[in-house]
């Protein structure tokens, strides 16, 4: 591993940035992305947005990115028409992992797949995780301006889906030695592998030939490339700067957010100055460490608890604008910031 010594600022501050090789073991490759879904699918561009959703699944509630039905899209050979491509990283050696459900009733070719150095929708790899392999299910196929071809030189008999269970599947790439090893549940032992250097870069994505099912807890680490003849300079005498936001003002922005379908949503405090809270000494640690709404609402009622309504250190935290002689986190309540759907 290289690395370069950068100093800055005054003589006795350092920033050390690492420089990776082209070809890392698997485990060491830069993280990219962890995604669970918590924020939707604004990640993931897909061939139709109307067949994908995200929802709430299990006893815990858990978000899933769901293929629920067929994708309205037709490709331009032989080849599956459920893909969900990740927006933002296009990599030559990478490994990805992620949890799969099939929701599709047990047949021989009932499948879910993933794909890889993709370039565009007439040149790309992907796996097929098939109930029952043929030439046509459960192998690893190109796609090269021509319908899907096999290109596996080792495969099982069947991809073992389980009804109503989440499988580990694991892809590695490395475009030196043209490896592409696939895993599904048994992460030692290879159930797919293959060697082939045609597409040395692309996006990676998720889905299904033209079945249903879901997704979880996805994980790519791997080397970011820049796409080959890709210039992506911009010339600033060509640039145009188009508005997006609404003809009227929203005051006090606080926060912005983004849903499944690229609609953004800004949050604008009314309560500021007027009701909002100082994270002062005794509480910087504290507010740090939550990690969730109900983390917060916890803090907030142990530490503005009624039962102390009327001390010095409630008073001074917070005012009683509920006016019921108490100063407490009820008084939090009565004022409310404002989402506005942009």
């Amino acid at each position: 591993m290289k690395f370069l010594l950068v100093k800055w600022g005054c003589a006795c501050s350092f920033l050390l940035i690492f420089t990776f090789p082209v070809c890392l073991p698997a485990d060491e490759l830069p993280l990219l992305l962890k995604e669970d879904f918590t924020r939707g699918f604004a990640r993931w561009e897909t061939t139709d947005d109307n067949a994908w959703r995200v929802r709430e699944f299990g006893e815990k509630k858990n978000r899933v990115f769901e293929l629920f039905e067929a994708s309205n899209y037709k490709p331009p050979y032989r080849s599956p028409v459920n893909i969900a491509l990740l927006k933002y990283n296009t990599v030559g050696d990478f490994v990805l992992t992620a949890k799969a459900r099939t929701t599709t009733k047990s047949y021989g070719h009932r499948d879910m797949c993933l794909f890889f150095g993709y370039q565009d929708p007439a040149h790309f790899y992907y796996v097929h995780l098939g109930q029952k392999m043929d030439d046509h299910a459960n192998q690893i196929f190109i796609v090269n301006e021509a319908p899907r071809t096999k290109i596996s030189q080792k495969t099982t008999s069947g991809t073992p889906w389980k009804e109503d269970t989440w499988h580990q599947i694991k892809l590695v790439r490395e475009v030196k030695s043209g490896l592409i090893e696939v895993y599904f549940d048994d992460m030692e032992n290879p159930a797919m592998l293959a060697h082939d250097k045609i597409f040395e870069w692309g996006r990676i994505g998720l889905g299904s030939f033209d079945d249903t099912g879901m997704w979880d807890d996805v994980e790519l680490r791997g080397i970011k490339v820049k796409p080959r003849g890709e210039d992506t300079t911009a010339d600033p005498k060509t640039l145009k700067y188009e508005k997006w936001t609404p003809d009227f003002q929203i005051y006090n922005a606080i926060a912005l957010s983004f849903d499944e379908k690229g609609r953004a949503y800004v949050t604008a405090a009314r309560r500021r100055v007027a009701q909002d809270l100082a994270i002062r000494e005794e509480w910087m640690v504290h507010d740090l460490q939550l990690r969730s709404v109900d983390d917060k609402r916890a803090f907030y009622h142990r530490e503005l608890d009624p039962k102390n309504g009327t001390s010095q250190a409630n008073k001074r935290n917070v005012v009683d604008y509920n006016k019921d002689g108490s100063n407490d986190w009820r008084d939090l309540m009565v004022l409310s910031d404002t989402i506005y759907r942009v």
